[in-house]
């Protein structure tokens, strides 16, 4: 499945009286990389044209779904929801939404607009949801839908890590072990819940 199949380019997936999930597209740009930088692990800022230009690239060329969420009230970005590797069977669904936004339920509308359109267009049974232990609000939002906990995994920066270490070696792996030693520490610790969740 591509995601030309669920949403074509410019076009909106799915909307209510509040929000409106509507396929990233350059008029996004600013609002889209400004909702990248916030919710970055990596917190890295994107402060040249040239550098929002590759990542709004990037993401307009990734085989992912990403839509937009859209506030009806102001008609800003406010977040957005993907649907990655839409090559698996089980794709995955992730969800951001700006800190202003947050705790209003625009996620939960987001969510339940999305998993709407899914059961309608009928090519999805079954999502994966990947969630860190210690994110207790996400967790609490996809419980009001249809999962199961499916195993705990490591989290994305050590399993970049064992990536390094197969890839270039382990000279390289420690050295990148050595530069990043706090966050080896930190990351080390946080484990990542996977989820499914039925359409």
């Amino acid at each position: 499945m591509t995601k030309d199949e669920l949403c074509k380019e410019q076009e909106i997936f799915a909307e209510n009286d509040k929000i409106i999930l509507e396929r990233l597209s350059v008029k996004y740009k600013n609002e889209y990389i400004d909702l990248i930088c916030e919710v970055s692990q990596i917190q890295k800022t994107y402060d040249t044209e040239e550098d929002r230009d590759i990542i709004l690239k990037y993401s307009l060329e990734s085989e992912d779904l990403i839509l937009c969420i859209i506030n009806k009230e102001n008609n800003m970005l406010i977040g957005q929801i993907m649907l990655k590797n839409l090559s698996n069977d089980e794709p995955e669904i992730g969800i951001d939404i700006s800190r202003e936004y947050r705790r209003q339920g625009y996620g939960f509308q987001a969510i339940s607009l999305f998993i709407e359109q899914l059961k309608s267009i009928g090519l999805i049974e079954v999502c994966t949801v990947r969630i860190y232990l210690d994110n207790i609000p996400s967790q609490n939002l996809f419980k009001k839908f249809n999962i199961c906990e499916v195993e705990k995994e490591d989290s994305e920066f050590i399993v970049a890590m064992d990536t390094i270490k197969e890839v270039l070696g382990e000279e390289t792996y420690k050295m990148a072990q050595e530069n990043y030693a706090e966050q080896f520490s930190a990351e080390n610790k946080r484990k990542i819940i996977k989820y499914h969740m039925f359409i």
